[in-house]
């Protein structure tokens, strides 16, 4: 099958599934999947002027705020793969990005919607997104995904044990890298599910920064047959740091 071809503002990347990137089904885990279009985002800012090394001149820095996902199948160790990513509207508070996955069959079997916002770094509140003039939104591309939406709480959860927020889980931005949110709520779901069941839908929201040294603890729910709810509280002031919503088919393989 022929490759499609997207106007230069597409960051467009080819890339192979390596076993790191894999559960213990050897299926690309969701939290690789985070990291390569995390990696693939700032790459594509960067090369447009506005990524990390340009905002923290400025004393800001962009932060995931909101990711709604669709996944019709989920590639396997050692195959080759396409994440494509590319800059949607801002309207100066937030600004939105959509991604997908492509099999080497040139499929779409991932697809994706974020919403982000650009932080100052000695307040770590919100600030006006500034941009540079090679900021240009790609109107005439779209994954067909209504933007991420705030995610309703349960009121009955699961709390697992409190964990303890560690070095290996800090980022640049020296707060909770949004991947480890994703790792503590996967861990607390059940294995057997996983056995048994494919993820579908995913959406998440990133509500505060998780810090150094703070206690958190976990909190699920099973809302539906095939659907759950997890999030991340600190225990200290019970804020709620993290939420998702999952949705999930029979395992097709």
């Amino acid at each position: 099958m022929a490759e499609d071809v997207y106007p230069k503002e597409v960051w467009d990347e080819k890339f192979r599934i390596a076993s790191y990137h894999t559960d213990p089904f050897g299926n690309l885990k969701l939290t690789s999947l985070f990291e390569l279009f995390q990696d693939a985002a700032g790459q594509d800012a960067a090369r447009k002027g506005f990524g990390y090394n340009e905002l923290i001149e400025n004393n800001r820095y962009w932060v995931l705020l909101r990711v709604k996902l669709k996944i019709y199948s989920i590639p396997h160790w050692d195959e080759g793969a396409r994440i494509l990513t590319w800059p949607k509207d801002s309207n100066g508070i937030t600004a939105f990005r959509e991604f997908k996955i492509k099999n080497a069959d040139d499929e779409d079997i991932i697809l994706g919607t974020s919403t982000w916002t650009q932080l100052d770094t000695q307040s770590r509140r919100p600030v006006r997104i500034e941009l540079s003039d090679n900021y240009h939104p790609v109107e005439n591309m779209n994954v067909g995904l209504d933007k991420a939406s705030k995610i309703k709480i349960p009121q009955d959860l699961n709390w697992a044990e409190h964990l303890v927020v560690k070095y290996s889980q800090i980022d640049v931005n020296h707060h909770v890298n949004n991947t480890r949110y994703l790792e503590w709520v996967l861990n607390e779901l059940p294995f057997d599910l996983f056995k048994t069941h494919q993820f579908s839908d995913m959406e998440v929201n990133f509500l505060s920064e998780g810090k150094l040294g703070d206690v958190v603890r976990v909190g699920s729910a099973k809302v539906s047959e095939n659907e759950w709810f997890a999030c991340v509280q600190r225990v200290g002031d019970e804020r709620v740091l993290y939420s998702a919503k999952f949705s999930f088919d029979k395992r097709k393989d």
